[in-house]
């Protein structure tokens, strides 16, 4: 996300950079939350403009979608994506997309 991000905001200042990021003491293999993990140096918090928390049972339900209704065999970490995108769509849907 950091290096493609970078480059994306570079071309189009406006673009959103999405993280998703797993609750503290997540059992969520491959995701990683910085409040509690060894920080990259290339890590800069400050080209996201939003992080999107997700529970290791969503990201766990949401492979599991992923494999029974897209056939697509996928791991927690791969779950937690979608799970993220359907969190933010409800949210703006709650908010009139404003």
């Amino acid at each position: 996300m950091m290096g493609a991000g970078r480059y994306l905001k570079t071309k189009k200042p406006s673009i959103q950079l999405v993280a998703v990021e797993p609750e503290l003491r997540h059992r969520i293999q491959g995701l990683k939350n910085m409040q509690e993990a060894i920080v990259p140096k290339i890590y800069r918090r400050e080209i996201i403009d939003r992080i999107i928390a997700v529970s290791t049972e969503e990201a766990y339900e949401w492979a599991l979608r992923l494999t029974r209704v897209e056939g697509i065999f996928a791991g927690q970490s791969s779950g937690g994506q979608p799970c993220a995108q359907h969190t933010s769509l409800l949210g703006r849907l709650k908010e009139g997309f404003s």
